[in-house]
């Protein structure tokens, strides 16, 4: 659990770092336009603070991923049983590492897939031992 929790952790930051890198060079500043009223002079406004799904995933997917990581981790914020056993926790850690790391955050991302991937590995290692599952769905930080 505790390898997961840094998994958890790790994407977390990866999101933070992909969402500042995303904004980088975008011009989110307001203009007032001198000469029509209708004309469109806050283009770089809208393209970076546009809500379509395509841009929340490019900003935001990392970040929400590992907030809901960490969320089975943490129980104030455990608001969604994600997993509850071994083999459910292979799955997620497994798209996680390629949903919520690989391809943001350059290297960093990939180091932080590459522990989602151990994590995976130690999940279903601990599927096959641990029949009983006790414990897995619960928070580790109370």
């Amino acid at each position: 659990k505790a390898l997961c929790f840094c998994a958890a952790v790790a994407t977390t930051i990866v999101g933070v770092v992909n969402a500042f890198l995303s904004f980088e060079g975008a011009t989110a500043s307001i203009g007032w336009s001198s000469g029509g009223f209708f004309d469109e002079v806050n283009a770089g406004f809208k393209e970076a603070f546009l809500i379509t799904p395509e841009q929340i995933a490019r900003h935001w997917q990392p970040l929400i991923l590992g907030l809901i990581a960490l969320g089975q981790h943490i129980r104030v914020a455990h608001v969604w049983k994600v997993y509850s056993n071994w083999a459910q926790a292979a799955i997620f850690y497994f798209l996680l590492a390629f949903f919520g790391n690989f391809g943001f955050a350059g290297n960093l991302g990939v180091l932080s897939a590459c522990l989602c991937l151990v994590a995976t590995f130690i999940c279903i290692v601990m599927a096959c031992y641990d029949r009983s599952s006790t414990g897995i769905g619960e928070p580790l930080i109370s």
